[in-house]
């Protein structure tokens, strides 16, 4: 089982019913701990735990990703509409 995870759910599905195996998909942003942690969670109560886990929306200040000070890494992540326009603005 493929467990997927992006902030737009309907994208997602989309592209998991392209990989032609068994997936489950789930909508959460990385800068929100709880639900990522709620996904993580659901996906081994349904699945058991990963063989395998790939993060490609961030960057881990542990190896394993389990300790409870890698979380405060995501926090690095979060834009706010303000960050938003200003990075749009200074784009151009």
């Amino acid at each position: 089982m493929l467990g997927l995870l992006a902030r737009r759910k309907d994208t997602l599905d989309d592209f998991a019913r392209t990989l032609g195996v068994p997936s489950a998909t789930y909508a959460a942003d990385v800068g929100d701990v709880a639900a990522v942690q709620a996904a993580a969670e659901d996906f081994m109560a349904r699945h058991g735990v990963p063989d395998v886990v790939i993060a490609n929306a961030g960057v881990s200040a542990g190896t394993s990703g389990g300790e409870a000070e890698d979380l405060a890494v995501l926090e690095g992540f979060r834009l706010d509409a303000a960050d938003v326009q200003t990075i749009e603005t200074l784009l151009g």
